[in-house]
Formats: structure tokens, sequence, C-alpha cells
């Protein structure tokens, strides 16, 4: 019901503005009486005048995404901060269902209102001064193309619910309170001899109750039943032994066919023991890994900059083709980021396979000699599939590698509106972070080997800023060797300045392995964008993944 009234409300008095006033290509109804005047502002395109109260639309040559209005309508926000003004919280408003403003609005005499938009890829900054928030937002919301009509959907208020109407009972009978209990009646007795206890008789529906007697089971009696039923249990299992037994002698005898090339498993006791010995491995050192934990985290300060958008909430989410992130900043803006590796699915499905296989060849021999090779050759075709078993697969890895060849993988961060904001290239020694415009902000350099792994951050004017570093590269290594099927590990990056003092850190989340957050020393955070920071991140775990080497 209130959302009735209140457009009714913006119905009556949105169209109740007298004249239309030209914004470029855009018009919006407002009261008369205002004079068009030029502005100061080189890129004003419409300021009409009332007294000394004025509304000006200053056209801004780049298109802006959400992302970006709100970092600089927060910027403008921060310098009336510094000079001692105190303005209201970044607060939003629509365009008739089609778009949005940022502003916010500051007392100086009279009501100051700055703002932000785009409306249909035109991007303006609004100031007005001694103009009320409600008369803005009326003024706003007309906003539209010329001759394009406002439709308000008027949501019609619901009807309240009609009370149930219960019927009351007055009053219960004894048939009532035992509904539906055929068998089982309370009575009380009437004799005179006997009215303290009420007497319970227990009737069937077709036929008197006559408790059956159940012999008695003497303890020394139930070892000798026992002992009658493991024969029975015994030639069961006997005969099942000699089921499977018969059936693979059958499977081996009617593998007549032989392959075109005489092959043989691994040693049986090589890939047991390898088996083995690599779960040892991954026990030993998921232990050894399970003591090193995140660095503590510097307690932010109270007050924060708009603009400070750190910590970042991060999710990740694999699939084939690519590796897909979630980022939630601390003003709860929605970013994705993507990172494209179309060719490691294929090389996966060539691997894979071929491990699998050798090992289920090698450990079929525990069963019987040549288990895995008379299955295999009583199947149609089966002397050209054993003979050449991984030959399908050999052609998935040299596909794999080709496209891998072909592809160009990069990483981009878009908004919730699908606008790219950053983009990241591979270089021969590291890689390049450019804005939405492709314009280069930083390079970020390659340094040290296996042991040590460090990537310097260089800004525009070629000057280092940080260092990213490997803080415990062991982990790296040896999900290199063992791979990360079972050793579920990840790195620890912290980022460093001068006099190796750290700054930041990516925090991984304990309770979820695809879960990190970006966290940054509040003094520092002016070194770099954040957007940019969070870009080199989301690179370097995406392209020095957590991984076998077989897959790189």
């Amino acid at each position: 019901m209130k959302k009735f009234f209140f457009l009714l409300f913006v119905c009556f008095n949105v169209f109740a503005f007298a004249k239309e006033y030209k914004v470029g290509s855009f018009i919006f109804d407002f009261e008369d009486g205002w004079n068009e005047t030029k502005g100061k502002d080189p890129n004003s395109v419409l300021k009409i005048e009332k007294g000394d109260s004025y509304i000006e639309f200053i056209k801004i040559d780049d298109e802006l995404s959400d992302f970006y209005l709100n970092s600089r309508i927060n910027e403008q926000r921060e310098v009336l901060v510094n000079k001692g003004i105190k303005p209201s919280d970044i607060k939003t408003q629509s365009i008739h269902s089609v778009s949005k403003i940022y502003y916010f609005s500051y007392d100086d005499k009279k009501n100051n209102i700055l703002g932000l938009f785009t409306y249909q890829s035109n991007t303006y900054n609004f100031l007005s001064y001694g103009v009320s928030d409600e008369t803005f937002k009326k003024l706003i919301f007309t906003f539209r193309n010329v001759g394009e009509k406002i439709e308000i959907a008027i949501v019609k208020p619901k009807p309240k619910p009609k009370p149930k109407i219960i019927a009351k009972k007055e009053g219960k009978t004894k048939e009532d309170n035992f509904s539906g209990v055929s068998y089982v009646s309370i009575t009380e007795s009437t004799s005179t001899q006997n009215t303290s206890q009420p007497v319970q008789t227990l009737i069937e529906s077709t036929s008197s109750y006559e408790p059956k007697k159940e012999p008695k089971v003497s303890v020394s009696s139930l070892p000798a039943e026992q002992q009658k039923t493991m024969p029975n249990i015994q030639a069961n299992l006997n005969e099942s032994i000699k089921f499977i037994s018969s059936t693979l002698d059958n499977i081996i005898k009617n593998s007549n066919s032989k392959p075109f090339l005489n092959r043989k498993p691994i040693d049986k006791y090589l890939i047991l023991g390898l088996i083995i010995f690599y779960f040892i491995l991954v026990l030993v050192f998921r232990h050894k890994f399970s003591k090193y934990s995140n660095p503590k985290i510097k307690p932010y300060p109270k007050e924060m900059p708009p603009d400070f958008l750190f910590p970042f909430i991060i999710t990740k989410v694999e699939t084939g083709p690519e590796t897909m992130y979630q980022v939630i900043t601390r003003n709860n803006q929605f970013l994705s980021a993507h990172f494209n590796h179309n060719y490691k699915k294929f090389l996966k499905y060539g691997v894979n396979p071929i491990i699998i296989i050798h090992i289920v060849w090698s450990l079929g021999e525990f069963v019987r000699t040549g288990f895995f090779s008379a299955i295999v050759l009583s199947i149609p075709l089966g002397r050209y599939i054993i003979s050449l078993i991984e030959f399908p697969f050999l052609l998935l890895i040299l596909y794999s590698l080709f496209l891998k060849y072909r592809e160009k993988q990069k990483l981009y961060i878009s908004d919730s509106q699908m606008n790219v904001l950053s983009e990241i290239v591979k270089l021969t020694d590291g890689f390049v972070v450019k804005d939405g415009k492709g314009r280069e902000i930083l390079k970020v350099k390659k340094t040290g080997g296996y042991f040590k792994r460090e990537w310097n951050i260089i800004n525009e004017d070629n000057q280092l800023i940080m260092t990213v570093k490997d803080d415990y590269p062991d982990i790296w290594l040896w999900t290199k060797l063992l791979g990360n099927t079972f050793l579920k590990q990840r790195c620890y990056y912290g980022m460093y300045v001068e006099n190796q003092k750290r700054i930041g850190f990516l925090f991984l989340d304990p309770n979820s392995i695809s879960g990190y957050q970006l966290h940054f020393d509040y003094d520092y955070f002016r070194l770099v964008n954040p957007l940019f920071l969070v870009s080199v991140f989301l690179y370097i775990i995406s392209k020095e993944k957590e991984e076998s080497i077989l897959f790189i």
C-alpha cells in the first residue's frame, strides 16, 4: 500500500512541472521561471538560474560504468572532506528505472548537490545550489531522450487476506477424543467395590486377543545355532568365489586373439609401492603445511575513505575452459574476473586416463595374470585396443598443446554491467596490467626460480612500487611434484616494500579452498589503484596454479 501511494505521489508531482529543459539530446521537466545561462566549464551543456540558485549539467567525454561513477563521486566527496566540509553519504536515485545517479549533498548557506550518472552512453556531472533533495529527485526522475515516454508501472495494492472463520465446537464427546482408535478402549469400573483404578480392556476388531506364547531361548543354545548357520555362509562364499573364478576363466579362454604388440604391464609390486609411497608423502606434507597459517591482519581504522576498497572478498569457480572469480569490495561492489585456459581440459582428458589405465593394468595382475589384457581382448577390436591403448589419449595431448600454442591467455575484470575495467596480458618476462581502454598501467616482472618466486610491480614511470613474494615456496614446489588432487594446498603471497616491510597479503579462507581475501595496509593504499592490485593477484593465482607439472 505504501508503494502504491508513493508512485501516485511521484506521478502527480513529476508531471506537475511546467517546462521542458534540453540537455544535449536529452530533456527533463522542471519548474518554469528559470533562466538559461552559460556555464564557466567549457563542457557545460546546460545551466539554469533562478536568483542565486542554479542547476548545471557538465558533459564528461568518457562513458563511465557504475564502478567508475562510484569511484569518481567518492573522490569528489573526499576533496570536500579534506576541506573540512561534512557532506552526506553517497546515495543513488533512479532515473525512471532506466539508469541511476550517484550523488551526495552538503550545506553551504544553501543545499548543494553533486552527482554523476550515465544515460544511454552519455555521462554527465550534475551540480545544483539552492535546490532541495526532493526537488532534485523529481527533476532527475524525468531525465529522458527526446520523444521518450516515461512509463510508471503502478503496483496495485494487495487485498487484505480474509479472516478464516473457524467453527467453534461446543463440546467434545468421548467418541471425538478417541476417534481412529478401534482396538483400545478405556472404561471406568462402576462397581462399588473397586472404584479407585480405571480398568483397561484390549479389544481386537475381528477376533478376541490371545497372547502368543513365545518359546524360551536358553543362552547355552545360541552358540550351537550360530554354528549351524556358519557352514551355510561359508558355502555361499565358496560358490561366489568359484563363480567369479569360472567367469574369469571363460573370459581368458574366449580371448584367443593376440595383440599386434606383445605388451606387458608395469611390475605390480612397483606400482603398489609407488602408490603407498605417494600417499605417505601426501600425508606427511599435508601435516607439515598445516602448521603454516595466514599472517595477522592489521586492524583497519574506524573511519576510512570511500575509495579504500580493501579487503576484497574473492571466490574462485573453476570450469574446464576457464577460471572465474566473484569479487566483492568493502563497499559491496560486485566484480567478476575471467581467466581462459581452454587447452587444459583436453590435456587432462589425455594425461589422467593414461595414468589410470596403467595403474589398473598393473594392479589387475594381483587378481590373475593377464587379467586386464584378457578383458580388453574379449571385447570387439580388443587386439587393436590393447596394442595401442594410449594412442587416442596421446592425440588429445597433442591437440591440447596445439590449442595452447594458439590460445592467447588473459585475465580481465568487469563490473556488474559487464564493462571491462582491467585486463592482464602475458609478456616474455612477466605480464602487463591495462585499464578498460587498453592503456598500460602496471608492468609486472617475474624474478627468481622455483625456490624463490617474486614479482616486481613497476608503475608507468618505470619505478618499482612493491614486490609480491611467495612466502612459503615449498607448497608450490611439492604441488608440482605430487599434484594437488589429494594434497589440497594453496600458496601464501605477500606484498613488500623497501626494507622487506609487509604491507599486504592474500588471506586464504581456512573453511573453503576456493575462498580468498586481499588485505592491504591502510597507510600504503595510495601506492596503487586497488582494482589493478587485485588484478595482479588474480592473474598470479590463475597462471601459477597449484597443480601437477604435467598440466602446466
